[in-house]
């Protein structure tokens, strides 16, 4: 009888497990990507504010912004794309060696050449991480899925 109660309890444990990773694999299959457009924005700073702050208090900032949408001001150092057509735009002080490296969404639909004479830029997008200098080639605060709010010439 105690066998039979065991085995009954062992069979429960496993049913419930197994449904509770079945739920989980489920709903990451099933999971959407954020849309950066419709979603309210988190924090709104300039470049330089972000780039001190993380100079001073990485991890601590790091925690903070932990996949919240930032909205970032600031001037264009450098855009970059791949073979694939995705687009990476470096924004910060030209004095710094910390850069904000935006990756673009890929439903921004943008070309080298709507960016030939912008000085500054408004970017929206979700942080994901902070690669501090080790080398003292410069440090990158990383945001992803990004979308132009605003450029200025």
């Amino acid at each position: 009888m105690k066998k039979n109660k065991k085995g009954l309890i062992i069979l429960l444990l496993l049913a419930i497990v197994t449904i509770a990773i079945g739920t989980y694999v489920y709903k990451e299959y099933n999971r959407k990507t954020i849309n950066v457009v419709e979603k309210n924005t988190d924090f709104t700073l300039s470049s330089s504010e972000l780039i001190q702050q993380f100079t001073n208090k990485p991890k601590y900032f790091d925690s903070i912004y932990h996949s919240k949408i930032l909205q970032v001001t600031g001037a264009v150092k450098t855009i970059d794309s791949d073979e694939k057509g995705f687009h990476t735009i470096a924004i910060g002080d030209s004095a710094s060696t910390t850069t904000i490296r935006c990756s673009l969404d890929n439903l921004q639909k943008i070309t080298i050449v709507d960016f030939k004479n912008v000085k500054t830029v408004t970017i929206k997008g979700i942080y994901t991480g902070f690669n501090a200098d080790d080398l003292g080639i410069g440090s990158d605060v990383i945001l992803s899925r990004c979308i132009i709010i605003k450029n200025n010439l």
